[in-house]
């Protein structure tokens, strides 16, 4: 018999006991930053997402977290379906005039169906180093980097080398 105290590594299809500790926390906040932190993962600061970025393309761990998400559904039988129903008949009452406070229910609902993913505010890809990736910064980078490879490019002709091509970039 296997000691379930040890972390279970190397196998295939089994999770080790932070994976799965990362898992269950995720699920319960959806912050996968934290969820690393709460799971115990030893990180430098900041260093947390570039981690729960691989944990998250874990297939062990998605399909885990799938299975959590799933059972917290059936317990709660919270889902889709219950939110987009709860909408609409909050609309219904606000239109037939009904006592109602519609604003802090759909405040309520908007809570839940983010909670649920079903509404994304942003989506942020982020670098290796965890950090998010900014068009501009890419966009520098290259002009940067062009203008560098026309630099030597000029310099290795300047210099007798037959062998470098005209790079396309210059005037």
């Amino acid at each position: 018999m296997q000691d379930e105290s040890k972390p279970k590594r190397g196998k295939a299809g089994v999770l080790t006991d932070k994976q799965r500790l990362f898992c269950e926390e995720y699920v319960i906040s959806l912050n996968a930053s934290d969820a690393i932190l709460k799971a115990g993962y030893a990180v430098k600061p900041g260093n947390q997402n570039r981690i729960a970025t691989v944990l998250l393309h874990n297939d062990k761990c998605t399909d885990y977290i799938k299975k959590l998400m799933a059972k917290r559904m059936e317990r709660t039988q919270i889902d889709q379906t219950f939110v987009i129903n709860e909408i609409v008949s909050i609309i219904q009452k606000t239109r037939d005039g009904e006592a109602f406070n519609a604003q802090a229910a759909l405040r309520g609902l908007e809570l839940l169906a983010k909670h649920l993913g079903m509404f994304v505010d942003k989506t942020e890809i982020t670098g290796r180093d965890g950090e998010a990736i900014k068009y501009e910064k890419i966009e520098k980078d290259a002009n940067d980097l062009e203008s560098r490879i026309t630099d030597l490019a000029a310099r290795a002709r300047k210099a007798g080398l037959a062998s470098v091509p005209n790079t396309g970039t210059e005037g």
